[in-house]
């Protein structure tokens, strides 16, 4: 049964990268063709690569690729991440994905990321509710701070 659905798998592997290199082919601009390209140079490796890939493990076993040849597509696998990362921003921005349904303020188009956390974080009841009292937590001060500074060390 195991075999059946490591079979089926492969085949749906096949077929996706398939589909894949056939319309990267079809890209007319040259930019994304080529950014495109190593996506799909990624997917291929990385199926291979990867041990949560189902029957990924038999190309090894079954000697279709040496230790020597893993760890070079390992590096191939590393080689295109580090090509692509310059790609990333517009990779992920290509998904149509705005910077609220991400919940990240990482990454966001207007790049002020410290002043989005900033914002955030006064939004937080807590800080609400210390902003009111002079930005101080009278209770958590009470009974945490005082103490220590009260204390004879």
């Amino acid at each position: 049964m195991m075999s059946l659905i490591i079979a089926a798998r492969a085949h749906a592997e096949y077929f996706v990268l398939h589909s894949f290199v056939d319309q990267v082919a079809r890209i007319a601009d040259p930019a994304v063709r080529k950014v495109t390209n190593l996506l799909c140079t990624l997917f291929a490796l990385s199926t291979i690569e990867s041990p949560f890939s189902i029957g990924a493990l038999g190309f090894f076993e079954d000697s279709y690729i040496t230790a020597i040849q893993l760890r070079d597509i390992r590096a191939h696998v590393h080689h295109t991440l580090s090509e692509l990362l310059p790609e990333a921003i517009g990779l992920t921005d290509a998904w149509g994905f705005s910077d609220a349904s991400l919940a990240s303020a990482l990454g966001q188009k207007d790049g002020n990321v410290y002043e989005t956390l900033m914002s955030w974080t006064r939004q937080l009841p807590f800080n609400q509710a210390c902003q009111r009292t002079g930005g101080v937590d009278e209770e958590g001060f009470q009974r945490y701070i005082q103490p220590i500074l009260r204390a004879k060390l």
